[in-house]
């Protein structure tokens, strides 16, 4: 019974493999439909995450983390447009074998080097569709296996950005020799379990190696979601055609993301990054910025001046305004609680009808001072506001410039940072205009 069991879910399996070509055709283009839409909302992620003004500890994380997932859309998306390119070519020798037989040498009356030469590279179409067959089965199924190698690399770094925390934060061992050690170590299991992945399991073929690596084997595969991947791996690896395939993981990704990363500079004199005091930036102006570009450094609506009224706004920067904040005005009440909460079909409302909003913008607007043409403003009254261009919250000023002669002119903004435990001035944006 259990023969016979075994026999149907094999003849099953082979039935389905025979016809796996439909549903890798429908899933490509499916996927590829849903990758390339998502592209904008994966951009204005990475925007939004780069003007969040979260930590540098957590955005770096979280930066990492992005750009995995941007590597794997990329991946994915090169992998399935190649596999649907190659497969589109096996469906039309499918379609011209059935119109005609294997290829005719002899009707085609070459010479006898040619038709040697011929028949030795060309050989039998039908071998020739067998080999297409093959390889998009492989990529399709070599195309997952890269997206799970990204979530292993996911993993990896997750673990050392937890052990982190942890022996920081929670132990307040920054510069203890026990997180060096587990460090080191962590990077020569890493390492080991790397080699052993990319060389197609050679490390577990050495016997006196055995006893030592089998536990970092254990421990990687665990955090590397390898339950996940390891039936495709080997699967892919056991028999000469998976095995050069194999090989190839680690130098296409590297030829991927290479490649991606080329670009032709034919700017001869324009520079790279030219000084502040000479540059038009665009980040400066809301007329000048496209709608969903995302900044943290202070802007004005427009270069031009024509009322005689210079509005001025600087967001709200907490990883940094918090900390100048905490140290001018100790003891000030804060306006809400950072974290995770609640707001929508489900609201938390937090009681904050007590803390004094005055006390808040008066420290705040402290940390900030404004200067046209070298002269500083006295009194530039900022308000909260929460800019609805740049979806950013932050301050606003309105300065009467009417008195300045038309012409060009420059803002100046500076705020107060912490630098090596003092609170010195910085200036953080230099921005021309003109008056009309």
């Amino acid at each position: 019974m259990q023969e016979r069991s075994s026999s149907r879910l094999s003849e099953w399996l082979d039935n389905l493999a025979r016809e796996s070509w439909q549903l890798e055709l429908i899933l490509s283009g499916f996927a590829i439909f849903l990758l390339i839409g998502i592209y904008e909302p994966l951009d204005s992620l990475g925007r939004a995450l780069f003007a969040s003004g979260l930590s540098q500890r957590l955005q770096t994380a979280l930066g990492l983390a992005y750009g995995i997932f941007i590597a794997a859309w990329f991946i994915l998306l090169v992998n399935l447009c190649i596999h649907v390119l190659f497969r589109g070519l096996w469906i039309s020798t499918v379609g011209l074998r059935s119109v005609s037989d294997d290829i005719d040498f002899e009707s085609l009356r070459f010479h006898p080097r040619f038709d040697r030469f011929l028949r030795d590279q060309v050989g039998s179409f039908d071998r020739y569709i067998e080999r297409l067959e093959k390889i998009c089965s492989v990529l399709f199924a070599f195309t997952f296996l890269i997206l799970f190698m990204l979530l292993s690399v996911g993993g990896i770094i997750a673990l050392v950005a937890a052990a982190n925390l942890f022996f920081q934060e929670l132990l307040g061992l920054g510069k203890h020799p026990v997180p060096r050690v587990f460090y080191l170590l962590f990077f020569l299991g890493s390492l080991l379990y790397f080699l052993d992945f990319v060389t197609l399991g050679y490390l577990k073929r050495i016997r006196w190696l055995a006893p030592v690596y089998y536990p970092i084997y254990r421990f990687f595969s665990l955090i590397t979601f390898a339950r996940l991947y390891r039936p495709i791996y080997y699967n892919l690896i056991d028999n000469r055609f998976g095995r050069g395939v194999g090989f190839l993981l680690v130098p296409y990704i590297a030829i991927l993301l290479v490649g991606s990363s080329l670009k032709y500079v034919s700017d001869t004199y324009f520079p790279k990054a030219p000084p502040a005091h000479i540059t038009l930036n665009p980040g400066f102006y809301d007329d000048l910025r496209a709608e969903d570009a995302l900044s943290d450094a202070p802007g004005i609506p427009s270069r031009y001046v024509s009322n005689g009224f210079l509005e001025v706004f600087i967001p709200y920067l907490p990883e940094e305004d918090d900390k100048a904040m905490e140290s001018l005005c100790p003891g000030l009440d804060i306006a809400r609680t950072t974290g995770i909460t609640l707001e929508g079909a489900v609201t938390i409302q937090e009681d904050r009808s007590g803390i004094n909003a005055d006390s808040i913008l008066l420290c705040m607007g402290a940390i900030h001072q404004l200067f046209v043409n070298d002269s500083l403003i006295a009194d530039p009254k900022f308000r909260f506001f929460a800019h609805p261009r740049r979806e950013d919250n932050g301050l606003s000023a309105t300065m009467d410039v009417q008195y300045l002669p038309r012409g060009e002119h420059r803002l100046r903004v500076e705020s107060r940072r912490i630098r090596k435990d003092s609170l010195v001035w910085v200036e953080v944006a230099h921005v021309p205009f003109w008056k009309e």
